[in-house]
């Protein structure tokens, strides 16, 4: 099985930061899935773990990684239509298929914050 949380597993990636970005990403994607089946008293827990793995990708000035957020867009508000128009960068086109990956696992509900 597949294990989308391995830095390794984004083998297309240019350099071992965008690995890692994408496993915590897929990581923190998961999280947020267990979610809606995890008893309330264990919420809180979770959505430390969360907000641990996204500190991890808040630039010194406090913004989010644009990569980071590139992501979190696609997972919440859809995938666009037609990739080849839609993504110019290779980077982006290789976070829409990471979005379409994660999406296919279950759709996150509300919003990512």
């Amino acid at each position: 099985m597949r294990d989308l949380t391995d830095p390794t597993y984004y083998t297309d990636a240019v350099n071992y930061p965008e690995q890692l970005m994408r496993a915590d990403f897929a990581r923190a994607y998961q999280l947020r899935l267990s979610l809606g089946s995890a008893p309330t008293d264990v919420h809180a827990g979770i959505r430390d773990q969360i907000a641990e793995i996204e500190q991890r990708w808040i630039r010194p000035d406090g913004a989010v990684f644009s990569d980071w957020q590139t992501l979190v867009e696609l997972v919440t508000t859809g995938l666009p239509a037609n990739p080849v128009a839609d993504w110019v960068l290779p980077i982006d086109a290789r976070s829409r298929e990471q979005a379409s990956e994660l999406v296919a696992l279950g759709r996150i509900e509300g919003a990512w914050r």
